[in-house]
């Protein structure tokens, strides 16, 4: 391409010589020699086919320049926004003349022997979109509004001369959460995205990159105006989440002095990177000094991390390799891996990050390592890993609060220790002895012994397998016998094939396991089923009420993580009740006596023991109700009392002993406020007008309901008969009309 300028200019200046004019210009070959032709011959006389001036038919920008200067590269534009500074400080590329070579082989008359090809630019703008194209060296985009330029078009504006068929403008843009792009033939960045760009590189590509050089700069918020730069390099910031608001392109020919200020077009820190924290959000972080400690994410705050980026401009800009790194994210697992400043993990979705790893790749790799490690919620620092080793933990829910990262020079020793940078799962294998032999091991929330056939569950072996040094330990409570001593690793306990059933377990971690994991455990028991969830050498089963213990199932999870279910009645020492309820909406019944108050102290504080059993129908709650009733015959009235059978009760007073019967904790009604406080007096009352008990139509109740009189309350027995105190009467049984008119019934036991 080169010596076909050669054979233009030559052509040229063979015109001239013809007709007559002096050629007394210095121009320099390629070779350093030079050839004498007249500057002005050539920048004055020359006319178009149409009698304008040769220098009419040039760019604007080299039509305007003083003859007397054409030769020198300063005869390029400065840009709108360019200080005289900017042009004092332009390099003139203007070289000494050479005594070697001859002219008419290396004539290099003038680089502007071609008018520079004119651009159209089109900047799509944050809250604008795109605005309309404009020319070489114009604005565009915005400055001083805050608006971020997100997306860039350029093209040629007009029609390039033969010989440049198939060049090209190819721009690569460094986009905020998304990182540098991939090299685009007239396009960077994104629209509809709100994703701003951050730097851009732009480059000429094809023939015409041979002879002219394409020139940039960005406006970047809070610092402006950058200097320019030129055929690919870098102009804007990384690290710093400062958005490109406009930029200047043009193009001039090869070797033409800068249109401005060169200084500073690329800005970038030695690392960079952000961290987005559950109830905080981003946090953005840079570093000057490559080998600086970076923290990602928080520690002390209980705030775990659920995204990060990470960039090190100062040694991956040079384009000699990338640091890419991936999150593991909790409900998702692995993602794909991401490079240069790209998100890691997810937002919006409260998702922690559980685990992650880091790589450098390209020549940076073979010059340094890159070291980090986790800090994992309720465990603190894990250790340290590299180049693409996993740190954290996997399939144990324990969330990543921050990550640790240092940039070394190749085989440096490890910043501390490398002992356990990530946790797995260990394998708890355990087998039980049921129905006279030891069944086959499980694992992992497996089920070992039996459910819905009464065996009982009669010995239990435990084994420990995992990265983690670590062991298991474990005891079990034995009918006829109670604990017995803890064993660990495979040993059995219990007394199998002794007739001796297990009733409760204990089970508990040791070593480095403890420190990293919880095992979680619950047994199957006679009667009750499943037992809520319990964990960490803590009870479960039951004592002192003779239920076998008939399966159980175990978990390890990562330290402080959920249980892996309820958690409620795990272990008890007495029969608990879970037999027939009333909706939650009304009182509740049990098969444990209630317990009044602390204040209700002295006489006046007798509870009906219950007399329902643990897994008591409605009908036996109906029946233990009316069973108090009939234990209250004969008792004498006094108001307000409530007292044991033979003692004294009025009419709520009897009823509330018999409630008491079935468990039935009435909390501020009880008979130590109904004697003393006047507002309890007539607690019939009160329960008719409150709605207590269910309400329920006076031609449709039932046994066991009650039966509201004008401050008056009775217990209906069926076939019309009621049982209640009355003034002089005492307890007895009458006629359901006896007691005058009846104004409603509630259903204390809800069917």
């Amino acid at each position: 391409m080169r010596n076909r300028r050669w054979r233009i200019v030559g052509v040229l200046a063979a015109g001239l010589l013809l007709a007559g004019m002096p050629t007394m210009v210095m121009a320099e070959s390629n070779q350093g020699s030079t050839v004498t032709v007249d500057h002005d011959a050539y920048v004055d006389t020359p006319q178009t086919d149409e009698g304008d001036s040769l220098s009419d038919t040039l760019p604007s920008e080299l039509a305007e320049t003083p003859a007397d200067s054409i030769s020198s590269d300063q005869g390029a534009v400065l840009g709108p926004d360019d200080t005289q500074a900017d042009a004092d400080g332009l390099e003139s590329s203007q070289q000494p003349a050479s005594d070697s070579g001859t002219a008419s082989e290396d004539i290099d008359l003038l680089e502007t022997s071609l008018p520079a090809p004119k651009l159209a630019v089109e900047a799509h703008v944050s809250e604008l979109g795109w605005q309309q194209a404009v020319g070489s060296g114009d604005v565009a985009g915005t400055t001083g509004k805050g608006l971020g330029l997100e997306a860039l078009k350029v093209s040629f504006a007009n029609a390039l001369p033969d010989g440049f068929e198939d060049s090209h403008i190819e721009l690569r843009g460094l986009v905020r959460s998304v990182g540098w792009q991939d090299w685009q033939e007239g396009t960077a960045g994104t629209t509809g995205q709100s994703h701003a760009l951050e730097a851009l590189q732009v480059r000429l590509s094809g023939p015409i990159a041979e002879s002219f050089d394409i020139w940039y700069r960005v406006h970047s918020a809070e610092l402006g105006w950058l200097g320019w730069t030129s055929n690919g390099e870098m102009a804007g910031t990384s690290g710093y989440n400062l958005d490109v608001q406009a930029v200047q392109i043009q193009i001039l020919p090869a070797g033409s002095a800068a249109p401005g200020s060169i200084d500073r077009p690329f800005v970038a820190p030695a690392v960079s990177f952000s961290s987005h924290i559950a109830d905080v959000g981003w946090v953005n972080g840079v570093s000057d000094d490559q080998g600086a400690s970076i923290l990602i994410g928080s520690t002390g705050q209980s705030h775990h991390l659920e995204a990060f980026t990470l960039a090190l401009p100062e040694l991956t800009l040079a384009g000699n390799g990338s640091v890419t790194y991936a999150a593991h994210v909790s409900n998702i697992g692995w993602q794909s891996a991401v490079a240069d400043g790209a998100i890691a993990g997810t937002t919006g979705r409260g998702l922690p990050v559980e685990a992650a790893n880091f790589k450098l790749t390209g020549e940076l790799s073979n010059r340094y390592d890159i070291w980090y490690r986790a800090h994992l919620s309720n465990i603190g620092w894990l250790g340290w890993a590299c180049n693409g080793q996993n740190v954290g933990s996997v399939g144990l829910s324990i969330p990543v609060e921050a990550l640790e990262i240092r940039i070394v020079s190749k085989g440096s020793a490890a910043p501390g220790t490398t002992t356990t940078p990530l946790l797995e799962v260990p394998t708890l294998s355990y087998a039980g002895y049921s129905q006279g032999a030891w069944q086959s091991p499980v694992t992992n929330m497996g089920v070992a012994g039996t459910t819905g056939v009464g065996a009982p569950l009669e010995g239990l072996t435990i084994a420990y397998e995992g990265v983690v040094p670590g062991t298991v330990s474990y005891r079990a409570h034995v009918s006829d016998v109670g604990w017995m001593n803890e064993v660990s690793n495979g040993a059995s306990t219990g007394v199998p094939g002794q007739g001796h059933q297990i009733e409760a377990v204990a089970i508990s971690l040791g070593g480095e396991a403890q420190k990293y994991f919880d095992v979680w455990y619950r047994v199957h028991v006679e009667g009750y089923g499943w037992l809520g969830w319990t964990c960490n050498g803590q009870y479960a089963g039951t004592s002192k009420i003779g239920f076998q213990v008939e399966a159980i199932q175990i978990k390890v999870t990562g330290k402080g993580a959920p249980a892996p279910g309820d958690t409620s009645w795990s272990y008890f020492e007495y029969l608990r009740y879970i037999g027939w309820q009333n909706p939650p909406q009304y009182p509740q019944v049990s098969n444990q006596t209630v317990v009044l108050p602390s204040y209700c102290t002295g006489a006046f504080t007798y509870v009906s023991p219950s007399q329902i059993p643990y897994n008591a129908t409605r009908e036996d709650c109906v029946n233990a109700f009316i069973s108090r009733a009939y234990d209250y015959l004969g008792t004498q009235y006094i108001e307000p009392w409530s007292t044991a059978p033979g003692g004294a009760v009025d009419c709520s007073g009897l009823v509330l002993q018999c409630l008491y019967a079935t468990g039935m904790d009435m909390g501020w009604y009880n008979p130590y406020n109904h004697r003393w406080l006047p507002s309890q007096t007539y607690n019939s009352m009160n329960w008719y007008r409150n709605n207590t008990f269910m309400p329920v139509s006076v031609s449709n109740i039932k046994r066991g309901d009650v039966v509201y009189y004008s401050g008056h309350i009775a217990i209906y027995l069926g076939g019309g008969l009621i049982i209640d105190s009355w003034p002089r009467q005492g307890v007895t049984i009458q006629s359901i009309n006896s007691r005058g008119r009846v104004i409603g019934a509630a259903r204390p036991y809800v069917d």
